[in-house]
């Protein structure tokens, strides 16, 4: 054993085996020899240890330590300090070396400045051709803060200031000091940012420092190690997240010191950097095969709540491109897994299709046995539909005060109600929220299995050339299952999830044993929400051109039209004596009996329910062709014509209203769909869902591609116009002011012509003289 040791260099070793000669080498040949040199060996499986044995042979002042398994460089680095006999302590990395007078002038300057810490130079040598600019940076942070530092002033200089940086191997430590504060740190496995942890405690027990901006006499290689190296792997993308052990650690020694209050802006502040850059290295350098693992592996050690706060921060407006990394997430299976609570949730509770179906399932769960929560964003309203008794009804978080920043609110929300409820899975009507996408990942990491009910045509939101259409074909991947409402929809959706379920609305008992409409009413009815899809505009066209030929026909509306433009548009069209409007109103059945017809305008429908109550009552139907639409065939009572075709749809209804057999043909297909559906088993099929029974696929290969190579361009036609629209815009302004104003009086004449054609002259002058007094006021 050698006395009087004035340095001692602790070097953690792991799978170096390349580079360790050159290490132990430049330790040995010091021109100073009164050092002693620890190598810990942290369960390295190359021949690593056998390197560090053969030189011990050669040299007593080599000592050799080994762990069977890896414990991280900070068990490592601990069992050398405690087991250093010099007066002070230098740390060395494996793949680094020393100046071969590094330690006699190191030793000389400690003696001279008489510090806790002493700071030198280091060179930074480029072992990976990397860019220089990288080089330049690496070789500024790591430069001396020249100067002594005292007291508290040592830890916020670092840590607060930034003065200096927390590197170990650039540093001559007083053993005493170094001891103290290995002695604080957590015996856990840390393999990243154990540096900055042990560099936290010694500069928080620290009193002195000084930097010495001399010769550069340690070389450290960049490039050699994991920092240095480019590709992301699973194991070096978990590296990473174990920084959050990290940040853990630091807390709890601030807490055991009772300063938690001076170094939480610090432990936080690396906390978020490490969290931000773990989101960054999963979203860009992990490879898109790895993702759903990394994904879990994020969770695994930040957990998903803060997960998913950072992700929405950094990624709000990037949901489709999350989601196409997270389709692989395995989907919850519902096999053998006991329900007894289902969670429904959609955005509201008010009088309307979806509500209506949710209504209708909720009572049919809980005659199964079942107990069934109703979730909502917003609160109950007096035009809400009566809650079914049995049914409990809570809210959660409301979407629409959802940001980027505090999507915690959400989840906390969420995390409440699985508490308080219990609920086993959840049924997911709201299909096209943008929540869709943080929800689904925090109930798939709760355990709670997501069945999204999809209540519109999967490709509605093309009519609109919506980039929607691209994020729900990313998202509902995700999803652990899917029910639809036709064929259609069920052969489109296989493409992207493999449990799919085509299961019709249920029907109200209240639709059992209605009375038939007739013939000789020479009413037409139109029910529904007065909005875009719903066209409602279309009807009194459609009504104008018939009661040209029908005077006395009437037009039932069954909906909220109560804004004062709807009985302006029925008098311009002259409509005022054939138009009844009914209002909002549940029970909609007295209105049917009074119809001979019923007209859908609707641009796209998923399973109307209103279709449905007309032909329980026995009505024909004319309606915009929708052929997707189970229900929506000539087999079932129904005529179709060309969308926005008003003259053939007038045309249609004139026929039906003036041709008694004709009526009576369509009317009884109408009875017959409606009584086809009647019979349908409800209950089993959706008890198939809850017991995660497989669906039959119906796509082919070739189909499944034209489906994906279908969306795939329309992706990159929504980005190209959403790229090239402002250009076309912007790209002269003065040509463009030029051209406007010229082509303004042929545009105005054009639109005005149209409108006559829509709505008639008397509210195409009414709507003209309004904007120009809208103008001047």
């Amino acid at each position: 054993m050698m006395k009087n040791v004035k340095i001692s260099i602790v070097v953690p070793v792991y799978n170096t085996q390349e580079y360790l000669e050159q290490c132990i080498n430049s330790v040995l040949n010091q021109t100073l020899e009164e050092i002693e040199m620890i190598c810990v060996d942290d369960g390295s499986k190359d021949d690593s240890y056998a390197i560090m044995q053969r030189f011990a042979k050669k040299d007593k002042r080599l000592k050799c330590i080994r762990f069977e398994t890896s414990k991280s460089a900070l068990q490592a680095r601990k069992v050398g300090v405690m087991t250093a006999e010099g007066e002070y302590i230098m740390f060395l990395d494996a793949d680094d070396y020393l100046e071969p007078e590094a330690c006699e002038k190191l030793y000389q300057k400690m003696k001279e400045v008489d510090v806790d810490i002493l700071h030198f130079s280091s060179r930074v040598v480029n072992c990976a051709n990397l860019p220089e600019k990288r080089i330049a940076n690496n070789q500024k942070l790591l430069t001396p803060f020249e100067g002594r530092i005292e007291g508290p002033a040592v830890f916020e200089d670092c840590f607060i200031h930034k003065k200096y940086f927390i590197t170990l191997w650039n540093k001559v430590f007083r053993a005493e000091l170094c001891k103290k504060a290995f002695e604080h740190m957590e015996d856990k496995y840390l393999p990243k940012a154990q540096d900055l942890y042990s560099f936290f405690i010694i500069a928080y027990f620290a009193q002195s420092y000084f930097g010495w901006n001399g010769d550069c006499l340690h070389n450290y290689c960049l490039g050699r190690g994991v920092v240095g190296s480019s590709s992301m792997n699973l194991d070096k993308f978990e590296r990473y997240c174990t920084q959050v052990n990290v940040a853990k650690a630091m807390r709890i020694f601030s807490e055991k010191q009772n300063t938690l209050d001076k170094t939480e802006v610090v432990i936080n502040r690396y906390y978020t950097q490490w969290i931000k850059e773990c989101l960054q290295l999963w979203k860009q350098e992990l490879p898109v095969a790895y993702a759903a693992e990394g994904w879990d592996i994020l969770c695994k050690y930040w957990g998903i709540e803060e997960v998913l706060a950072y992700v929405a921060k950094m990624f709000w407006t990037q949901r489709p491109d999350l989601a196409r990394r997270l389709n692989k997430l395995p989907h919850l299976t519902l096999k053998d897994r006991e329900i007894k609570t289902i969670g429904i949730y959609y955005y509201h509770f008010t009088i309307g299709g979806v509500q209506r179906v949710m209504s209708l399932l909720s009572t049919m769960f809980l005659k199964m046995g079942y107990k069934v929560v109703i979730i909502t964003d917003s609160e109950t309203t007096e035009k809400d539909f009566p809650l079914p008794e049995g049914v409990i009804r809570t809210n959660v978080f409301h979407r629409e005060q959802v940001k980027e920043n505090n999507i915690q609110d959400r989840i906390q929300s969420w995390k409440s109600l699985i508490q308080e409820y219990q609920f086993d899975m959840l049924f997911y009507h709201a299909w096209t929220s943008n929540m869709m996408l943080w929800d689904f990942l925090y109930f798939k990491n709760m355990n709670i299995p997501v069945i999204v009910h999809a209540h519109s045509v999967f490709s509605f939101a093309v009519n609109k050339f919506q980039n929607l259409f691209v994020e729900i074909t990313k998202v509902l991947p995700i999803a652990d299952g899917m029910v639809v409402l036709s064929e259609a929809d069920k052969a489109f959706w296989d493409a992207y999830n493999d449990k799919v379920y085509s299961i019709p609305n249920p029907i109200s008992d209240d639709l059992k044993g209605q009375e038939s409409a007739k013939w000789e009413n020479k009413s037409v009815i139109w029910v529904g929400r007065v909005s875009n899809e719903k066209q409602p505009h279309a009807i009194f066209t459609i009504m104008e051109k018939v009661v040209r030929q029908v005077p006395d026909a009437k037009l039932y509306l069954a909906g909220d039209f109560d804004a004062p433009e709807w009985q302006e548009l029925a008098v311009s069209k002259g409509l005022q004596d054939n138009v009844i409007f009914c209002g909002m109103i549940q029970n909609v059945n007295d209105y049917y009996k009074k119809a001979s017809v019923y007209v859908s305008t609707s641009k796209y429908e998923g399973f109307p329910m209103t279709l449905l109550e007309a032909q329980a009552h026995a009505l024909p139907t004319v309606m915009f062709r929708m052929p997707h639409l189970t229900l929506g065939t000539p087999e079932c009572g129904v005529v179709g014509v060309d969308m926005m075709d008003c003259t053939s749809a007038a045309d249609e209804i004139v026929k039906l209203l003036t041709k008694q057999e004709h009526w009576a043909f369509n009317s009884n297909l109408a009875k017959q769909s409606y009584e086809s559906l009647e019979g349908y088993d409800f209950e089993t099929a959706w008890q198939e869902v809850l017991d995660g029974k497989d669906s039959p696929r119906m796509l082919t290969k070739p189909v499944e591609n034209m489906i994906h190579t279908f969306v795939n361009h329309y992706e990159e036609g929504f980005k190209f116009q959403a790229k090239e629209k402002p250009k076309t815009i912007v790209s002269d302004p003065v040509s463009y002011k030029i051209g406007r104003i010229i082509t303004f009086i042929p545009r105005k004449i054009v639109g005005g012509i149209q409108c006559v054609k829509d709505h008639g002259f008397v509210y195409t002058v009414k709507y003209a003289f309004a904007k120009v007094a809208g103008k001047k006021a």
